[in-house]
Formats: C-alpha cells, structure tokens, sequence
C-alpha cells in the first residue's frame, strides 16, 4: 500500500461524524445508509472505529478486547462500569457460584407473575425500611410499570 493512498485512508477515517448520516434520504433502503457505512467501514479499517468491541479476558482495571473485526487490543479498562472492582472480588464470586447452585438461573418475570424471589423481597423490604416507606407502595408502582 503506498504512503499516500495510506495517508489519505487515514485522512477519510477522521472525517466526518456519526452527525453527518442522521437523516438518510431517498426510497431505497440500502442506497439511504450506504454513505455511512462506507465511511464506518474506513474507520474500521483504519482501527479508529470504537464501537462493538467486546472482552476477551476478565473485566478488570485492564483487560483485553477485540473489535468486531477480530483485531485484540489490551489496555486500560474504560468501558466495564467495574468501579469498585466486584466482579473480581473472591468473596463476591463465592457467593454468586453457591447461589447459581442453589437457584439456577432465573430470568424473574413481573412481581404479579412469581417473579420475586424469596432475597429480592427481603431486600425490597429493607430498602423501603430504609426509606420509611410502605413495600406495598412500591409494589404497586413496579405491577403498574410492567
């Protein structure tokens, strides 16, 4: 590849912003959004594409990834929300494996429906202690909300 053609790829790639393609036109579907993904597809190329990207490793102050392209990274972890560290913490991790083994997986479902668990009551209940609110009140906030 030469170093102008490169250039200018690399050039193309910091153009623009997802701004530029918010109100596709025309009839044809495809025509409509072909602009920007010919424009995301140069920032995928060019590796400055930050989206679907996904973890390969334990989330962590730094972690490994990979881009939808398979190209991995690693790196600082800005991305996981794990500010206080939990997800690696021994003792969480011992709780969530005797809990998973004791209740399986449970996708739970509305409150009217047996989507509570016997835990998701108690700490239902203390948090409207905590409040000084009425658990009912509350209940029927979540039944009304779905």
């Amino acid at each position: 590849m030469s170093k102008i053609y490169e250039s200018h790829t690399q050039s193309a790639a910091l153009a623009g912003s997802m701004r530029d393609f918010r109100v596709p036109a025309g009839n044809d579907l495809v025509a409509r959004v072909d602009s920007f993904y010919n424009w995301q597809n140069t920032r995928r190329q060019s590796g400055v594409w930050p989206f679907s990207r996904s973890t390969e490793t334990g989330v962590g102050a730094e972690c490994e990834a990979s881009d939808d392209s398979g190209n991995r990274m690693k790196g600082v972890n800005f991305a996981s929300q794990d500010y206080l560290s939990l997800s690696s913490n021994p003792r969480i991790k011992s709780v969530a494996r005797e809990t998973l083994e004791r209740y399986g997986v449970h996708s739970a479902g509305s409150p009217a429906l047996v989507g509570n668990t016997s835990h998701s009551v108690k700490l239902e209940r203390r948090i409207a202690d905590f409040l000084g609110m009425d658990v009912n009140g509350g209940d029927k906030m979540c039944q009304m909300a779905g």
